[in-house]
């Protein structure tokens, strides 16, 4: 092993006996042997991942990628069934809730049971009690059974008594997500001071953008099988560009001239999105939206649809941070309206106003409209942070005090974070430096 690893791993492989049929239990199992059916699943197969001492290394994937096998392997939860694990230094893990407390033990007695078991002595334990106590927050609930904790006040005991108990290599397995908003960032700041002591902390996240901040190396693991490993940057960036493309394959449907070819299984929600027509006969008859009460106006002039689309000028629903968007307005009008005017509202997923443009307001000359048409708007930059952006449409005459039709908040659209992304807020601001 390379003295300047603090794990090594190589070839790595972990397999799992499922069951299929029976009660599990171990009566049944003696009784009914060979009645259940056994499956071999594979959690990792073939892994070769260096994490060098004293680095910040994250491990991103979809769920069910192996990520928390691997951190339990290096853990020592369990060995692996093929390949060598090897790990030089004292390892201090959380992994799950509540893992290794005894639920009948106080917090306080907790704490002397982990630093047991991590070797400690217990002057060693005496020494850094009081700061496990005040950095878990407890207060009198330090000197209760772990049992009646929530799952908050089990993340607080257990990251308090997991940063103080000397590790070298510290390894979190996301369960930090469950505290509040202060504990949060009383975590992070102690992770950046473990990081300028030099301890090695290894770390599965879904946040990337804790990703980024937080970790130096990172490592995109798929199915069991590391695709990209290196600098936290161009990981994270290679792994959203295959999130990115399939949302996108999602969102839009199997092309035309696709010749039945599938797109790679990369679970992202449970959310299917019906691909958008290209025409106007086609936004008449099938609406992205069903219309519901936030609709409203005279009825002189219809809003037939709301289209996005892409850099490609292909209808879509969604779009990369910083790729160029045009949301195209589908309209029919009875009979001619001179100088009518079109606008947005583009509300955030916490139902934040984010802007409103509209055609009088950019001085645009809509001139006499009659019939169907669309009109656009344009975005060389979706500055939009990521997120499910919503979109209300109306058409209105040039004073504004009469309301053809109006949408309120019937069109969706998911922006994606895309390569580079590192803005916080609702938008992007632009502008520029100087001094």
């Amino acid at each position: 092993m390379s003295t300047d690893n603090a794990v090594e791993l190589r070839g790595v492989t972990r397999d799992f006996r499922l069951s299929h049929g029976g009660s599990g239990s171990i009566k049944h199992s003696i009784l009914n042997r060979g009645a259940g059916r056994l499956e071999t699943f594979r959690a990792l197969a073939g892994v070769d991942l260096d994490i060098p001492r004293g680095a910040t290394f994250a491990l991103v994937g979809h769920n069910g990628s192996g990520k928390s096998t691997l951190l339990k392997l290096v853990a020592g939860i369990f060995p692996a069934s093929q390949g060598a694990v090897h790990v030089k230094g004292r390892v201090t893990a959380l992994l799950e809730l509540g893992a290794g407390f005894h639920p009948e033990l106080t917090g306080r007695e907790n704490v002397y049971l982990a630093g047991s078991i991590a070797g400690l002595s217990r002057q060693d334990v005496d020494r850094d009690l009081q700061r496990i106590k005040d950095f878990s927050g407890l207060g009198e609930f330090f000197e209760s059974p772990v049992k009646v904790y929530s799952s908050g006040m089990f993340v607080r005991l257990g990251f308090a008594v997991a940063v103080h108990m000397e590790p070298e290599i510290l390894i979190i397995d996301e369960v930090v997500a469950v505290g509040d908003e202060e504990f949060q960032r009383q975590c992070f700041d102690h992770l950046h001071k473990l990081r300028r002591q030099g301890v090695t902390i290894l770390f599965v996240s879904h946040s990337l953008g804790i990703v980024e901040q937080l970790a130096d190396h990172a490592a995109w693991i798929d199915h069991g099988q590391v695709r990209a490993v290196g600098a936290t940057r161009q990981v994270v960036d290679a792994y959203l560009s295959e999130v990115n493309r399939a949302e996108r394959a999602k969102s839009e449907g199997p092309a035309e001239d696709s010749d039945n070819e599938q797109a790679a299984e990369v679970l992202i929600d449970d959310e299917v999105h019906r691909p958008h027509g290209s025409t106007d006969e086609t936004a008449q008859e099938e609406p992205s939206v069903q219309e519901g009460t936030g609709r409203w106006g005279s009825g002189e002039a219809r809003i037939l649809d709301l289209e996005f689309l892409g850099h490609d000028q292909k209808g879509t629903r969604a779009v990369e941070f910083g790729e160029s968007l045009t949301v195209r307005l589908h309209y029919e009008f009875d009979n001619p309206v001179t100088r009518p005017n079109f606008g947005l509202a583009v509300w955030s997923e916490q139902g934040w106003p984010i802007g409103a443009p509209n055609t009088r307001i950019n001085n645009l000359e809509t001139g006499t409209v009659a019939g169907k048409g669309h009109i656009d708007f344009r975005m060389e930059r979706c500055n939009f942070v990521p997120g499910r952006l919503s979109f209300s449409a109306a058409i209105t005459d040039h004073s504004t005090t009469h309301v053809y039709d109006w949408r309120d908040r019937e069109f969706e659209l998911k922006v994606l974070p895309g390569p580079g992304f590192s803005v916080t807020g609702l938008i992007e601001i632009p502008g520029t430096w100087s001094h």
